[in-house]
């Protein structure tokens, strides 16, 4: 049985009048370039305004200790699959429970939108998964123009185009009081993650002759975690025991010291712009401080992950399954039902 849906109108809609005061409809060849850059200046200020409230929110206190145990997670595109599947869920309630729907259609309706919310979701991981992949450089080149001070900018952006640039930018900022702060623990933070494995399909690509980081992804398959070491630490060792005789693993490392550097610096900045943790500083730590401050690294880094993950699911649930989906659950439910009438 197929399944449709129809939208009743009533007559006196179409009869509906839309008026808009103070808008003028007459747009002539002249001013058509400054409506263009009207709209595109509204445009690009809605998107920072949502990149940085989102950021702002995800900031907020109350939410550091969830932000903490699901880093690396994913939870931006767990907790879109999640609304998407509980409104999807209510809609198959909601048709169960309907006494205008007919008894023998409940079934093959509540089946299509099963799965179509099926299809929705591994559609929208699958896409938000690749473009965490593709978007990696495009993302780390975002968040190395946010930064507020033009010297750390061009430091990052060096280290950038050349991820080894890294040994010397640390070096160079050994005399700065609060810069060196950047470098903090970023050895310590480094992790064989998700992320990690990206950039090592990355580095193989420019190295496809390194034996000791192909040894290496086989090494760590058999992983297992020790008495004293959980599945991540051992296979972090196993990394940086191999590390120094991989220019593949070299690549990976500086890269992800990098990007700990730059979650650093948003750290910095957030400080900056705190006046009670400012007043900590004093002296020159507090001028190079003060540098920092107008910064929206932290807000922007995160406002981005979680826009792009949120628009993604949008984009499936919104466009993608009224086109592909829909047509695919009527076939199945159509499949079933056949399958029941000749049983």
């Amino acid at each position: 049985m197929r399944v449709t849906s129809t939208i009743q109108y009533n007559n006196r809609n179409n009869n509906r009048n839309y008026s808009a005061k103070n808008v003028s409809t007459d747009v002539s060849f002249g001013n058509l370039a400054q409506v263009k850059n009207a709209v595109n200046k509204v445009s690009n200020k809605g998107t920072d305004a949502m990149a940085y409230g989102l950021g702002h929110l995800a900031s907020w206190k109350p939410f550091q200790s969830v932000v903490h145990y699901l880093k690396n997670k994913n939870y931006e595109e767990h907790l879109a699959a999640f609304v998407g599947c509980v409104i999807s869920g209510f809609y198959m309630l909601d048709t169960a429970k309907s006494k205008n729907i007919e008894k023998d259609q409940k079934m093959p309706l509540i089946m299509n939108q099963g799965i179509v919310c099926g299809l929705s979701t591994l559609g929208g991981y699958t896409l938000n998964r690749y473009l965490n992949k593709k978007l990696n450089g495009l993302t780390e080149t975002f968040h190395i123009s946010q930064i507020e001070n033009k010297e750390l900018q061009k430091e990052f952006l060096k280290a950038k185009a050349d991820y080894s640039y890294m040994e010397t930018f640390r070096e160079n900022m050994d005399n700065r009081p609060a810069f060196k702060n950047i470098f903090e623990n970023i050895d310590a933070k480094f992790e064989f993650n998700n992320n990690a494995r990206v950039y090592l399909k990355e580095e193989l690509k420019k190295h496809p002759d390194d034996v000791v980081a192909k040894e290496f992804l086989e090494e760590i398959k058999t992983a297992k975690p020790t008495a004293t070491m959980d599945k991540a630490e051992v296979i972090k060792e196993m990394f940086m025991r191999r590390k120094d005789g991989s220019k593949a693993l070299q690549g990976v490392y500086n890269r992800s010291l990098m990007n700990n550097a730059i979650s650093n610096l948003a750290n910095l900045e957030k400080k900056a712009n705190d006046a009670k943790e400012l007043a900590k500083f004093t002296g020159e730590e507090l001028a190079e401080m003060t540098k920092l401050k107008g910064g929206r690294l932290t807000n922007m880094m995160n406002g981005f992950r979680i826009a792009r993950a949120l628009m993604v699911f949008a984009l499936i649930y919104r466009f993608v399954s009224p086109v592909f989906a829909t047509p695919l659950a009527n076939k199945l439910s159509e499949k079933v039902e056949n399958r029941k009438k000749v049983a």
